[in-house]
C-alpha cells in the first residue's frame, strides 16, 4: 500500500516546544464566559449562507454527479424545501455540529464517528469540543489528551507547556487541521442542507 502524503495545507514544521506552543496560542482564541476560560477556540460564525435551492441543486449534483433527478424528484424536493424554510438552517447547523459534539457516543465516549477525532491520516486521539458564546459561533477543544483546558482561570502557556511533547504535537497537528478546515464553516452547513433536501430523492429509489 503506497504511503500517504501529507497535503501541504496540514504541514507541521515546527520542532521546538516553545514554537509549538506559541503557535497554538496565536491561531486560536481565547475566550471567557461565565467566569470559565476557553482558551483554545476557533470562530465558526456563518457570514455568508447561502440556502438558496438553487445553489443547494447545483452544490449536490456537484458532489454527487452519480444523482440524476427527474423534475419531478426536483420538484419534490422544492415543495419539501418551501414547507421547511424556517427549519433547514437550524437542522443543517445540527447536522454539522455532530462532527464535534453529538449525542450519539461510542464506548469510549467520543461522539459516533472519527470526524476531527484523528489526525489527517487516521491516528487517534482523545478529544473533546464546545460550542460556546451567545450563538454557539466558537467551537472550543475543551480537552485533548486527559487534559481539560477550559478550566477555572489556568493559564493556557502553562498548560501547554507542561504537556507530554508527544500529546503537544498532536495537538499542533490538530490545530493545523482545525484552521484550514474551518476557513469556511458555510460550506459545511450548505452542504448538509443539500443532504436533507436531496439524499432521499435520488431517482434510483
Amino acid at each position: 500500500m503506497a504511503k500517504l502524503k501529507k497535503p501541504d495545507y496540514y504541514k507541521c514544521p515546527l520542532r521546538s516546544r516553545k514554537d509549538i506552543v506559541e503557535f497554538i496560542i496565536d491561531e486560536t482564541d481565547q475566550r471567557c464566559y461565565d467566569h470559565r476560560q476557553y482558551p483554545l477556540c476557533f470562530n465558526v460564525k456563518l457570514y455568508n449562507l447561502n440556502l438558496e435551492f438553487a445553489h443547494l441543486l447545483q452544490l449536490w449534483m456537484d458532489t454527487e454527479p452519480g444523482s440524476n433527478f427527474s423534475k419531478e424528484a426536483v420538484c419534490r424536493a422544492y415543495r419539501f424545501y418551501q414547507e421547511n424554510a424556517d427549519n433547514l438552517s437550524e437542522w443543517a447547523i445540527d447536522d454539522a455540529r455532530t462532527h464535534f459534539v453529538s449525542d450519539q457516543r461510542r464506548s469510549d465516549g467520543a461522539p459516533e464517528g472519527d470526524c476531527f477525532q484523528t489526525t489527517w491520516d487516521g491516528k487517534q486521539f482523545d478529544v473533546r469540543y464546545a460550542f460556546v458564546g451567545r450563538s454557539g459561533g466558537w467551537l472550543s477543544i475543551v480537552r485533548f489528551q486527559y487534559v481539560d483546558f477550559a478550566t477555572w482561570g489556568n493559564e493556557i502557556e502553562e498548560q501547554l507547556t507542561d504537556m507530554d511533547f508527544k500529546d503537544l504535537r498532536m495537538l499542533y497537528q490538530l490545530v493545523v487541521m482545525l484552521k484550514h478546515d474551518l476557513q469556511h464553516p458555510e460550506k459545511e452547513v450548505e452542504h448538509q442542507a443539500a443532504f436533507a433536501l436531496f439524499n432521499r430523492l435520488d431517482d434510483d429509489e
